[in-house]
């Protein structure tokens, strides 16, 4: 069973997320089917509509925290460049346009392939966030500053909290929430209208959009930012240490509860 699957429904092509047994959570092997599959629905002309959604229980739980960690930052920088952000940047700029369909938990890589969209549809209850800074990581995709206010940005990023499908609307994360039972044909109906516009007009405005966000300065804060979260593996912390060492003896949940019960301890 792929990891990543490629679904047609006439004009539509859905990405599936296809790791259901483990939530979805990415490994670095799982990334490079992605831009795999990516290439994929690029070169198929039926295709006019691409929907990213994970199978099973949700969208995405972020990166699987079982994979090896890494000590070395120039690999890191190598995964990054020719899995992980590779992945992301070929669905920011893919012709076609696209849409993350968001149910559960879209947590860490996963919210960083949401963000990756061109559109955002999420269930009310969805669990949205970049918890990484809370494992002394931090978001790898770097786009939120350039989709929502200062404020906010900072809410989410500096604290690794999550939100709800609600607060993703309201905050401009996603183009709209709806409940659960509507989801799919919310999507599906929006695919349609995208659909009926000439795709040569709308890859040339897209581009055009894309642009006008590089000149902002996206594509280069993207690349500087990935510097300086791979060079992070050399800046060795006592916390970090340890929860890393506790994800690698007794798995993550446990890791969460140690670092929990190690902060309040903290500050009592």
């Amino acid at each position: 069973m792929a990891s990543v699957e490629i679904v047609k429904e006439g004009y539509i092509g859905y990405i599936v997320l296809n790791r259901p047994e483990k939530l979805n959570a990415f490994t670095w092997e799982m990334y490079g089917k992605l831009c795999e599959v990516v290439d994929k629905v690029e070169e198929d002309d039926e295709i006019r509509v691409v929907i990213i959604k994970g199978a099973g229980r949700c969208f995405s739980a972020g990166f699987d925290l079982a994979e090896p960690g890494m000590d070395n930052h120039m690999e890191l920088r190598r995964r990054y460049d020719r899995l992980a952000n590779l992945s992301r940047r070929k669905i920011w700029n893919l012709p076609k346009p696209t849409i993350a369909q968001v149910h559960s938990h879209c947590l860490g890589g996963g919210h960083e392939v949401a963000l990756s969209c061109d559109f955002c549809f999420v269930e009310e209850s969805a669990n949205m966030g970049v918890p990484e800074i809370k494992f002394g990581l931090g978001s790898a995709f770097f786009a939120m500053p350039y989709m929502i206010n200062l404020r906010k940005c900072r809410e989410y990023l500096l604290t690794g909290k999550s939100y709800n499908g609600k607060t993703a609307e309201e905050i401009g994360i996603a183009n709209k929430c709806v409940p659960l039972d509507e989801l799919d044909s919310t999507v599906r109906e929006f695919a349609k209208e995208l659909a009926m516009v000439p795709f040569s007009s709308m890859t040339l405005q897209k581009r055009a959009i894309n642009r006008a966000i590089d000149a902002m300065g996206f594509a280069c804060q993207n690349e500087q930012w990935i510097d300086y979260s791979c060079l992070g593996v050399l800046w060795k912390t006592e916390e970090v240490e340890q929860f890393n060492k506790q994800v690698a003896e007794h798995g993550i949940k446990a890791a969460i509860k140690w670092r929990n019960d190690y902060f309040e301890n903290m500050m009592k």
